[in-house]
């Protein structure tokens, strides 16, 4: 429990939030025929109920029709389980390396929230903004393909990370629906190379896809703090990083010299 001041007011906030969390992973090693196989399993599940009570009502806009009530009460959960299971192999014929991953990842999330304002210790029944009740889901099959190529002066790694991603966002109170059906790409060249005995280059070269998850995500009024009510209907964020980097290093161990020179190139989108 807190107290602030704001404009000479004093406000009370009471905050109660718990945390469960569970997670497993296993690794199994099997030969099939001839072939070594690793198997990778990993599963978690994690809930976070939130309960805040904050006096007297904050003086925000959206709360100006509510001149007689005198505390406000959310109820909030949120509850998160993901999956990856995935298959290993690896492959090798004189300098090249091959290591070849297929894989399926599942992640579910619910939020649940109420925002309830109270007069003389009687909850009003929340409206329709201040109520959320969203599920998302992301169903991904994957390939990673990660080839090596060494000699005694050049490393080689190239890998092409491939996904198709299925991914459902769903308010049942709002009634907004949305669907991602995409092919998501994720190529990645770097290199190594020895000059001499002392100088090394190394460079790399990569594009990436990612979505900051579904948390930034309600369509129905959350607050943060006495300051902060705020719902945010966006569509799902991508993000897009294209990305070049070259580095040159020396390293001198009789006279201890050692420098290095890096050129960075982002493109974050």
């Amino acid at each position: 429990m807190g107290i602030s001041q704001q404009s000479a007011i004093d406000i009370s906030q009471d905050l109660s939030s718990p945390f469960e969390q569970f997670g497993n992973q296993l690794r199994a090693l099997q030969f099939i025929g001839n072939r070594l196989v690793e198997f990778v399993s990993e599963i978690s599940y994690d809930k976070h109920p939130q309960s805040l009570l904050v006096s007297p009502v904050p003086s925000i806009g959206i709360f100006a029709d509510y001149a007689d009530a005198e505390h406000i009460r959310q109820e909030l959960s949120i509850s998160r389980f993901s999956a990856n299971h995935n298959a290993m192999m690896r492959f090798s014929f004189r300098k090249v390396d091959l290591r070849q991953t297929f894989g399926l990842y599942y992640q579910s999330q619910h939020l649940v929230s109420e925002l309830h304002l109270m007069a003389a210790d009687q909850l009003q029944s929340p409206e329709e903004d201040f109520v959320n009740n969203m599920t998302a889901s992301q169903i991904q099959a994957y390939s990673r393909s990660e080839l090596t190529y060494r000699t005694s002066s050049l490393s080689l790694v190239a890998s092409l990370p491939i996904s198709i991603r299925l991914i459902k966002i769903e308010d049942h109170l709002a009634s907004n629906t949305q669907n991602i059906r995409k092919l998501y790409p994720e190529p990645r060249l770097s290199m190594n190379y020895y000059l001499t005995s002392k100088w090394i280059l190394n460079s790399s070269i990569r594009y990436a896809n990612s979505f900051p998850g579904f948390d930034g995500m309600y369509y129905g009024y959350i607050m943060t703090n006495h300051r902060s009510v705020q719902k945010r209907p966006v569509p799902l964020p991508e993000n897009r990083l294209a990305s070049f980097e070259i580095t040159g290093r020396y390293n001198n161990p009789f006279t201890l010299t050692n420098a290095s020179l890096s050129y960075v190139f982002s493109s974050f989108s």
